[in-house]
């Protein structure tokens, strides 16, 4: 249709001299994060009113900088421990795809952290995103790669039943599932031009990678 030939995927690749050079990346873990977040400050949209989703307890080290340009922040989070968010003026309790409260047309910046590979259905999680943010405004996700062994061995851990248990025991674990439903190109762009083809308009997809090591810490 008309409406979702708007879309357009395109593709960026930061800091591709990194690539293959395990002992640097090794040596610096952090770097990925610097990595994004010049990235998304260097984005003149990001800016005003902004939208934490997935914002838990307190805001994430690759976001901190980001919110120094804010006016206000909100979040949204379906954990209770979210309401010790000290950043956010707003706060929601629950999936935002379900909040009626969030209101309208009224943020110039959306984040979500490491939130993707957790959604069920990422249809009505990116309407909503989008009912949320004003023309113009500008939508940034990080999320593991759907490509990489990392997925894969996250879902084979909760296969065999063993994420359950070991969160049981420490808090680095979470416990709730990673489904990878918008982890590749492939189907972030299926949902958002599926959303297109109702009205829900993104003007433009962009894809942006950056090496990291740093996952095998996260396993399971």
């Amino acid at each position: 249709s008309e409406v979702a030939n708007s879309v357009v995927s395109t593709s960026v690749f930061a800091n591709p001299e990194a690539y293959g050079d395990f002992t640097a990346l090794d040596a610096d873990r952090s770097s990925w994060l610097r990595g994004f977040s010049d990235r998304i400050l260097a984005d003149e949209r990001v800016k005003g009113r902004m939208l934490d989703v997935g914002c838990a307890k307190v805001p994430h080290e690759l976001l901190r900088r980001i919110f120094e340009r804010a006016t206000q922040v909100d979040g949204v989070d379906p954990q209770e421990r979210m309401k010790l968010n000290p950043t956010l003026t707003e706060k929601w309790l629950g999936l935002i795809e379900d909040i009626d409260e969030i209101p309208e047309a009224a943020y110039d910046t959306a984040l979500a952290f490491l939130v993707a590979e957790h959604l069920e259905d990422p249809t009505p999680f990116m309407r909503a995103v989008n009912r949320a943010m004003q023309p113009g405004a500008v939508f940034y996700a990080t999320t593991p790669n759907g490509k990489h062994p990392f997925p894969m061995a996250v879902r084979m851990v909760e296969a065999l039943g063993l994420k359950d248990r070991l969160a049981s025991q420490t808090d680095n674990i979470n416990d709730y599932p990673a489904y990878y439903r918008m982890n590749t190109q492939e189907q972030v762009t299926r949902v958002v031009r599926g959303l297109a083809d109702e009205g829900t308009v993104f003007d433009e997809i962009e894809f942006m990678y950056y090496p990291c090591v740093q996952w095998d810490t996260f396993v399971p």
